[in-house]
């Protein structure tokens, strides 16, 4: 037990040092790998058949539909990754929501999910070799199931622990690629990075989302990728592709 415990101390400190230029740089080599149009071309990302080649054929993780509200009675969950069980559990409900705005949730949630089992847990599984964690059921708590909860926090992001931020931006990686997202930028008669004005910013400290957001809106950048507003500003703002005129980003 002690000797677990340890080994989980030190995944837990290494899971750190995960950078997002390295999540960036991953996911963008899953892509290649996948499709090379997806770099090429501002459109959406086939997040479920993304899922199979790369985490199910690499990994063994299978995506699986349940009734969430049953499993997590009284919260609101999304979908959970379970290491025991090597599969990704998205709500039922999401999955059957028709609108624009749950398939485009449903689609981050499943992105968010992936994002934990490239990112952290084959990082697990490689760190923890020494033990079977296929058996030591006392380390979930530790962390081998992750849920996600509610939509992606973007104003209050840094309130999140560092494995739902990772995921968060390894989700926004797949589902809106940098280069497409900059040609999609200059395509529709933008520059490389927009400027917001002085009066959202003396909004207060999410005047710069706000900003990011009504942009968002207006250019209907978040229909060629087919993810939501929100999504969709929180990208360009972790890009830095709008900033304040003093030079700040989000």
């Amino acid at each position: 037990m002690a000797k677990a415990e340890e080994l989980f101390r030190r995944y837990d400190r290494q899971l750190r040092y995960i950078y997002n230029y390295q999540i960036e740089r991953r996911v963008n080599m899953i892509l290649r790998g996948y499709d090379r149009s997806i770099l090429k071309e501002p459109k959406p990302t086939p997040v479920d058949e993304i899922l199979e080649f790369h985490i199910g054929k690499n990994y063994g993780i299978k995506l699986d539909i349940q009734n969430l509200k049953e499993i997590f009675p009284g919260e609101e969950v999304l979908g959970y990754l379970s290491i025991h069980e090597k599969k990704i559990v998205i709500d039922r409900g999401l999955m059957e929501d028709t609108s624009t705005v749950g398939r485009r949730r449903c689609s981050f949630t499943m992105g968010h999910e992936a994002g934990h089992a490239d990112i952290q847990v084959v990082l697990f599984w490689r760190k923890l070799s020494e033990i079977d964690l296929f058996e030591d059921s006392h380390l979930d708590e530790g962390g081998i199931i992750m849920t996600r909860k509610h939509s992606i926090d973007v104003v209050n992001e840094d309130y999140l622990e560092y494995p739902e931020r990772q995921a968060n931006y390894y989700a926004a990686c797949l589902l809106m690629p940098r280069p497409t997202v900059e040609m999609a930028l200059e395509s529709n008669g933008y520059g490389k990075q927009i400027i917001a004005p002085g009066e959202y910013i003396e909004n207060g400290e999410d005047g710069l989302f706000m900003f990011a957001m009504d942009f968002v809106r207006k250019s209907y950048l978040h229909d060629i990728f087919e993810v939501n507003v929100s999504a969709m500003a929180y990208r360009l703002l972790k890009l830095g592709l709008i900033k304040t005129e003093e030079g700040k980003r989000g």
